[in-house]
């Protein structure tokens, strides 16, 4: 099921003492006034100066951040409750500017000089959403959640801290989404259901975060797989943005409704929430939702047989698209993967290799942008150690007893540094040496010998049991997403009991070995004639699969074979690359 990120909601309404808009910015647009930096310095009213640095900030960033280090440079001759201030709207500064290090660096240094009194657990909570706030932008998930959860648990139940409690929860739920964690999600989105439902009274009540929450909460049911309670609470939500007149919001909740529908395997019912979602969406039909509604329809329709129709509505979402950055439009890659499905369908070669190479060209601009991120992080970590250094190096110049330190500083880094490379270069070798003989045994051994030899079978009713497990396997029963204990019995006429206690007797598993060894043992099989798997994610050969989380899939995958899916598919990659060649 697909939701906005919404993320931090309500953190503005009370974090900021102003109760300031929110919006990025990183533009300058006037030059660096010395007048008002004068002001700053002679004002005794601190009010003023945060309300001339906020109100900046909705005009030109960069002068607000001038201005915000003139009130910083200010509060450092006065009380730690102005430095607190001066430190946090930094922050906040630096992150309207997208400097996700340089805000973390501000607040970290707001929270060490906030003084005691009745003001410090709320201005210690506010540190953290902008902290976590921060990381979350960066695509930091677990620093985020640790910040988030570290909040969160500051929070007594006897504090009337309600609305923070709820903007903690919210962010770690989200949070949890985004990892995957979605049985987690859902006991967060849970309480904070509960919490919202005893402030409907409340004059600073907002239905849209009301209706965001619900729309997490439906999200999150859908994800453990509870579709009842999925389509519950999306008509819940739907109706709520009804009665309230969010024709945005209706949308949404129409379009997961309709996603809800196609899991249950309804496609005409899901075909008519989708439409209805694609007339609310229509006003603004570039923006991600109503992309989304129209990437689900053409599923839809192809599950329907109507390869054509649904290629048609791809190739309208795709020509919305064309000036946009690709790599930022949700299930960007569902989409492409979906249109080559469709002109394999309609035997059009030429836009199966357009689509192909769209998908890849698009899967690349992600991984760098990970990358980039990453390297962004190492760049500011780096920049502050030589800045360290060069202070430390202008300090104790004359000091040869801290050269040396600094000398046996860099050398235990470079032997360090030299020790990882030798485990890096040890572990890459050994992986190419399983990979080697992973190969060899999926090449020289017969498909019929792969399975390890079992128990000879005396009981005629377990015997029955294993040979209408062989049929089962036979129709790939295994790669279903909803394929488990309960279900496997049920097709099999028994109980989860008896058919566990025959695997483990006959094939000495468990039934989840079972289901693992089939699973991965049925890809490295595919792998050798379906070359489209090697254009896959990692969580889209899950998904084929029937793993519902890509970390299952891969400690599955680790498991069985000692190499990670990626590797693996990198070496298979690389084989087959330097065999075109020759």
């Amino acid at each position: 099921m697909t939701t906005r990120t919404v993320l931090l909601f309500l953190f503005f309404s009370f974090c900021f003492a102003k109760g300031y808009f929110f919006q990025k910015n990183p533009k300058r647009f006037q030059k660096k006034d010395t007048t008002l930096i004068q002001w700053i310095n002679k004002s005794k009213s601190t009010d003023s100066i945060r309300d001339l640095i906020y109100t900046t900030m909705s005009q030109d960033i960069l002068l607000a951040v001038d201005y915000a280090h003139a009130f910083l440079a200010k509060s450092k001759k006065n009380d730690l409750g102005m430095q607190y201030l001066a430190y946090y709207d930094l922050g906040v500064a630096y992150y309207r500017n997208s400097e996700y290090q340089k805000t973390i660096k501000y607040v970290d240094s707001a929270l060490t000089v906030i003084p005691d009194g009745v003001l410090k657990k709320t201005r210690t909570l506010s540190g953290y959403l902008l902290k976590g706030s921060a990381y979350v932008d960066n695509r930091q998930y677990k620093k985020a959640l640790e910040i988030f959860l570290l909040g969160e648990k500051l929070i007594d139940p006897k504090d009337d801290l309600t609305q923070y409690r709820i903007s903690f929860l919210n962010n770690i739920g989200i949070i949890r989404i985004e990892i995957q964690e979605f049985e987690e999600a859902l006991t967060s989105f849970k309480e904070i259901f509960e919490l919202m439902e005893a402030l409907k009274d409340d004059e600073n009540f907002l239905i849209e975060d009301y209706t965001s929450v619900i729309l997490h909460l439906a999200l999150s049911y859908y994800e453990t797989g509870d579709i009842d309670n999925a389509i519950k609470y999306n008509n819940i939500g739907l109706e709520l943005s009804r009665d309230h007149n969010l024709k945005e919001n209706q949308g949404i909740f129409l379009m997961n409704i309709g996603e809800v529908f196609i899991k249950k395997g309804e496609p005409d019912v899901a075909l008519k929430k989708l439409y209805e979602s694609q007339k609310l969406l229509d006003d603004n039909n570039s923006n991600v939702n109503f992309l989304l509604t129209n990437y689900y329809i053409a599923k839809v329709l192809y599950i329907k047989s109507e390869y054509n129709s649904a290629h048609n509505v791809l190739i309208e979402n795709f020509e919305l698209i064309k000036d946009r950055e690709k790599s930022e439009i949700k299930n960007i890659l569902e989409m492409y993967d979906l249109a080559y499905l469709c002109a394999e369908k309609l035997e059009d070669d030429a836009k199966q290799l357009a689509y192909s190479n769209a998908y890849r060209s698009i899967q690349k601009i992600l991984y760098q942008n990970d990358t980039d991120t990453r390297r962004e992080i190492y760049k500011e970590n780096i920049e502050g150690l030589r800045h360290k250094n060069q202070t430390l190096s202008l300090k104790n110049i004359e000091n040869k007893k801290t050269l040396i330190i600094v000398i046996i500083l860099l050398a235990i880094v470079i032997i360090f540094s030299i020790y990882k490379t030798v485990v890096y270069n040890k572990k890459i070798k050994k992986s190419k040496i399983l990979f080697n003989q992973l190969q060899e045994k999926i090449n020289t051994a017969p498909a019929k010998s792969k399975s390890k030899k079992t128990s000879v079978l005396t009981d005629e009713k377990a015997q029955n049991l294993i040979e209408k497990l062989k049929i089962l396997e036979k129709e790939l029963f295994y790669i279903k997403m909803d394929c488990n204990l309960y279900n496997t019995a049920k097709q099999l006429e028994t109980n989860t009991v008896y058919l566990s206690k025959v695997l483990n007797q006959y094939k000495q598993k468990s039934f989840t070995e079972y289901l693992n060894t089939l699973r991965i043992d049925y890809f490295l099989e595919i792998l050798k004639t379906d070359s489209r798997f090697m254009s896959y994610t990692i969580k889209g050969i899950g998904e084929e699969l029937g793993y519902k989380s890509v970390n299952t899939f891969v400690k599955a995958f680790k498991n069985q074979t000692s190499l990670t899916p990626s590797y693996y598919l990198k070496q298979i990659k690389k084989n087959k690359n330097e065999s075109d060649l020759h």
